[in-house]
């Protein structure tokens, strides 16, 4: 009943972004630049409260009152030496809510005022990067590809959540809300893939591929998902750990 009576607007963006693509040694080098500034007004966030009666909890939708998302993008494309490409990507991301207020039920039901403005804004890690290569050794028969690539994803929230286990006051003043519910926090991911592969003609107008790979090499441990309810329940799924293995494939 809350969720269906508590009525929510439209949300509006500004978005702007300006860069450079260029090339450099007689294209043996690509590199672009791009910054980027989005505006929101009234941006549609959920949240999930307790409500009253035999509902439980329910996930409402209100419009903050703003967001501001800005930050830098770079990535490159090398070819240093024949057969060797090197690829990398990088990004640093400032995103924060302006004033972010929602109203939700005390210990007694009484909606009090909450400010979310100071909590992370959902799956926006300010850093993240990769970089990687492929080397190809051609045979008489085929091609050899050596490829490895590595990823950082810097920590993000998944989840606009206060942490219940903190009693809201009913006096009817503010309750600022620091941060989101640490559940809902993803840890910095450093991801490291490799592979070794043999490409060749198979039958006519076909190729073969066959090789063997690594994901996650280090065994990098942490949620890939996660998500709360209140004070009842939280979830939370895992990354893939070290998974390695044999690959055989055809185009035709």
């Amino acid at each position: 009943p809350l969720s269906a009576t508590t009525p929510f607007g439209p949300e509006a963006v500004d978005s702007y972004e300006a860069g450079l693509k260029s090339s450099w040694l007689d294209r043996r080098l690509q590199l672009n630049i791009a910054g980027f500034y989005t505006d929101y007004k009234d941006i549609q966030q959920s949240t999930t409260i307790p409500t009253a009666g035999g509902t439980g909890n329910e996930t409402i939708v209100t419009n903050a009152a703003s967001a501001k998302i800005k930050g830098i993008e770079l990535d490159f494309t090398a070819v240093p030496v024949e057969n060797l490409t090197i690829r990398g990507s990088f990004s640093l991301t400032d995103a924060k809510f302006g004033d972010f207020l929602a109203r939700e039920p005390d210990a007694n039901f009484v909606l009090q005022p909450v400010d979310y403005s100071d909590v992370g804004m959902i799956y926006a890690p300010k850093v993240t990067g990769s970089v990687g290569f492929e080397y190809t050794v051609p045979v008489g028969f085929g091609d050899w590809h050596l490829n490895g690539t590595y990823r950082h994803i810097g920590e993000y929230d998944q989840q606009i959540a206060r942490d219940a286990a903190i009693a809201l006051p009913t006096d009817g003043s503010t309750f600022v809300v620091g941060n989101n519910d640490a559940r809902v926090r993803s840890n910095a991911q450093n991801l490291i893939d490799a592979s070794l592969s043999l490409s060749f003609e198979a039958l006519q107008d076909s190729k073969a591929r066959v090789g063997v790979y690594v994901r996650n090499l280090t065994d990098n441990r942490g949620p890939a998902s996660s998500f709360t309810v209140g004070g009842l329940w939280s979830f939370s799924t895992t990354r893939e750990p070290r998974t390695y293995g044999v690959q055989v494939g055809f185009d035709f």
